[in-house]
């Protein structure tokens, strides 16, 4: 990747060798210009950077236009916080309701929520509209505020431990649910 910069000033970022030719069509160049002759047109390389480290649910990380470090055009990153949609639609997107039902399902908790549904009919009740619920998320149709509700509903009406409620909130971090459904 190159840089068409005059004194130090960018006047084109990206730019190829394919422009620097079909600009300057009346000159021939080498297949292969090296750096002396590009910078002869002001064409620089850009040395590649990788992105600086940062939370890609809750930030953007763009490339921006390189700078000359000590003679050297530099790939740069500008790393800004995401918007309440962005970061919203990004949870979603990485919402696994398969990991979270694998978690949840080898859990002591779920044979709690299955031996309290076999002795009360409203417990019985709740665990199997919960189930539902889950079987339409891991079928791409998540209803979050009916989940949530019998998610509560479920925890409200049984007796649970708070060993229960950590292996619960366990396998909804399996599942990247936690920014998504709480137990309170």
């Amino acid at each position: 990747m190159y840089v068409l910069a005059v004194n130090g000033s960018i006047h084109r970022y990206p730019y190829s060798i394919a422009e620097l030719k079909r600009t300057n069509a009346g000159t021939s160049f080498p297949a292969v210009p090296s750096n002396a002759t590009l910078a002869e047109w002001n064409v620089y390389p850009v040395s590649d950077r990788p992105a600086p480290a940062y939370n890609p649910v809750t930030q953007n990380c763009v490339q921006i236009n390189p700078t000359l470090q000590a003679g050297e055009w530099v790939m740069t990153w500008q790393v800004t916080s995401a918007t309440a949609a962005e970061t919203a639609a990004r949870i979603r997107i990485n919402a696994n309701y398969p990991a979270f039902w694998d978690a949840l399902i080898a859990s002591s908790v779920y044979a709690s929520i299955r031996t309290q549904s076999m002795a009360s009919l409203p417990m019985n009740t709740l665990a199997t509209e919960f189930i539902a619920l889950i079987g339409d998320a891991k079928a791409g149709r998540a209803n979050e505020a009916a989940i949530q509700a019998s998610m509560s509903a479920v925890f409200s009406t049984g007796t649970f431990t708070e060993d229960d409620a950590a292996e619960f909130t366990a396998a909804l971090a399996a599942g990247s649910l936690t920014d998504i459904y709480s137990l309170t």
